[in-house]
């Protein structure tokens, strides 16, 4: 039996190639610490941002 990524068959397969670089695109290995970093300080944004809004609607 071949392996999905070795057998030349699959090659041109559009499926298979979507999948693919749907894989490469959601999650890069070199990326992944950056991205999960940027995520953190995106929460942290939001975070800070609502607490700035509920004080000034407070005062």
């Amino acid at each position: 039996m071949k392996s999905e990524f070795n057998s030349p068959d699959n090659v041109n397969d559009p499926p298979l190639i979507a999948r693919r670089s749907m894989e490469w695109i959601g999650e890069p290995p070199e990326d992944r610490f950056e991205c999960r970093l940027l995520r953190g300080a995106q929460a942290l944004i939001v975070v800070c941002v609502s607490t700035v809004q509920e004080m000034a609607y407070v005062l």
